[in-house]
């Protein structure tokens, strides 16, 4: 439950019953199908009956609620968890020190994109100028099934941070991501840019932190090939097969975070030039 990133029937139930208390499992079905899972009743009372016996629900006249002697171990837990890996002063692990390097090399797309997701999220959480700043040839990220992208957006609106993207290629992805950046300050742009960059390296800005992420040319072609083509979008379920052969294809694949406000400084200005801003970091 807690150390899986697939949802599964169990955290489905504690999510219905976490926001409505004392549900029957005809009630919770309900809930379910609603949003359109295909679980029938019958699974329902057998996870029922699971989540019961492990000591996380009570059962009460057909209702079930969560067991609060849980759910106070659980907040206990998770205000450790919060602690330790959401205040930005406890995340100096994930970067280097002022002047210093740090470089990480991976053997396939999906095992960077794991450890991609923790940065980028840890730059929010750590951004000191409210604004984010970002280079992608195509814009892919939400198709690697890691799932920060949700996690990401909120962190943008909680911080108030503004975030810029450029886009290099036309994709009729490019649609799709500003569409999900609805109510979040800032701009994305696919129109031809001043970045004279290598189209396998990807860029983020995140005061005072810069990264870039290399992705070897094979891999990049097959993305390329797979993005910029409009018939791929068509069907929904085939793209995503294509892309997860893509993701697990071996290739390396480098992530190089640097701590170098000289370097954020010249590359934000690049992007505030491009965009029109006047505001520096």
């Amino acid at each position: 439950m807690l150390l899986s990133s697939k949802v599964k029937l169990e955290d489905l139930i504690i999510q219905i019953l976490a926001l409505q208390p004392g549900q029957s499992a005809k009630e919770i079905h309900a809930h379910l199908t609603k949003a359109k899972t295909s679980y029938n009743l019958s699974s329902v009372y057998q996870e029922l009956r699971k989540l019961k016996a492990v000591g996380i629900l009570v059962h009460r006249a057909n209702t079930y609620q969560l067991r609060l002697g849980w759910v106070n171990d659980l907040s206990k837990l998770f205000r450790e968890v919060e602690k330790n890996y959401l205040k930005p002063d406890n995340l100096q692990h994930l970067f280097p020190d002022v002047s210093e390097k740090m470089q990480i090399e991976f053997k396939d797309l999906k095992s960077l994109c794991v450890y991609w997701g923790q940065i980028i999220i840890g730059f929010a959480l750590k951004n000191k100028s409210k604004k984010i700043y970002e280079w992608a040839p195509y814009c892919w990220f939400d198709y690697s099934g890691v799932g920060e992208e949700n996690q990401f957006r909120e962190i943008l609106l909680k911080k108030k941070l503004s975030y810029y993207l450029v886009i290099g290629n036309p994709s009729p992805a490019n649609e799709l991501v500003r569409q999900f950046l609805v109510g979040i300050s800032g701009e994305v742009s696919d129109s031809l840019s001043a970045f004279s960059i290598d189209e396998e390296t990807y860029y983020s800005v995140s005061s005072p932190y810069l990264l870039k992420v290399y992705i070897s040319p094979k891999i990049h072609n097959q993305i390329a090939n797979l993005m910029s083509n409009h018939n791929s979008f068509k069907n929904p379920s085939q793209f995503k097969m294509d892309f997860n052969q893509i993701l697990l294809q071996e290739g390396k694949c480098t992530l190089l975070i640097e701590h170098n406000l000289n370097k954020v400084n010249k590359m934000s200005a690049k992007f505030d030039q491009f965009f029109g801003l006047k505001d520096k970091i």
